[in-house]
């Protein structure tokens, strides 16, 4: 797991002492919850999707507005 950089934080004090640590790159699901879970500290995962499909077809401008109501398209119900 790697922090953007040691000790850097994203915005200002959440509550008393409570600040967010950013990731880069995500930690590995063993990572996570040895060392980010168990401090039950917010945090910031930038950047770390953007490899995913779901990224790149769900954006709205390229397109994705379309692809999402063709895959998911609204479905009509008759309740009795």
């Amino acid at each position: 797991m790697q922090a953007a950089e040691e000790g850097e934080f994203v915005g200002a004090r959440l509550d008393a002492g409570l600040r967010a640590v950013r990731f880069s790159s995500p930690p590995s699901a063993d990572e996570f919850a040895a060392e980010v879970e168990p401090k039950n500290i917010p945090s910031v995962f930038r950047g770390v999707a953007k490899g995913w499909d779901a990224f790149s077809r769900w954006d709205p401008h390229h397109g994705g507005l379309d692809y999402l109501l063709v895959s998911i398209s609204p479905l009509s119900l008759s309740l009795s």
